[in-house]
């Protein structure tokens, strides 16, 4: 993907209340996009983490024969951690790490929001005959 995503990922970091992270990853675990306020090497950390996360959601979601994951959900002391699909297509991911006490309703709607924003930035255009691979 070629397209700079970051001013979406700036968009959605600003419409969430104590939002402090904003992330695009993609399933073998590189990050596609982020907040300008996320640093590189947070980004790298984050995308491998939750790239495994979903993976074992994934796996455990096999074993009731539903492996369709829709949102995962984690809390810690002083954060919580979003992660949705944001394109099964493209196989990328969405995550989001706020404060622990920004309403997780809130959080689910602006990331599902911005999925629906995302698939348009993610289409590639059809090729054109002289596009085509000789």
């Amino acid at each position: 993907m070629t397209t700079d995503l970051t001013w979406l990922m700036d968009q959605l970091h600003k419409d969430i209340p104590g939002c402090r992270t904003v992330l695009l990853l993609s399933s073998d675990g590189f990050h596609r996009a982020r907040n300008s306020a996320c640093s590189q090497d947070l980004a790298d950390r984050l995308a491998a983490v939750c790239s495994s996360l979903i993976n074992c959601a994934h796996t455990a979601g096999q074993i009731y024969d539903d492996s369709s994951l829709k949102v995962q959900h984690i809390d810690w002391e002083h954060h919580q951690m979003a992660l949705v699909d944001a394109g099964a297509n493209a196989n990328l991911s969405l995550a989001v790490v706020t404060d622990i006490d920004t309403a997780p309703g809130l959080v689910g709607e602006a990331m599902r929001l911005m999925v629906t924003r995302l698939h348009g930035h993610l289409k590639t255009a059809p090729r054109s005959p002289e596009q085509s691979p000789s």
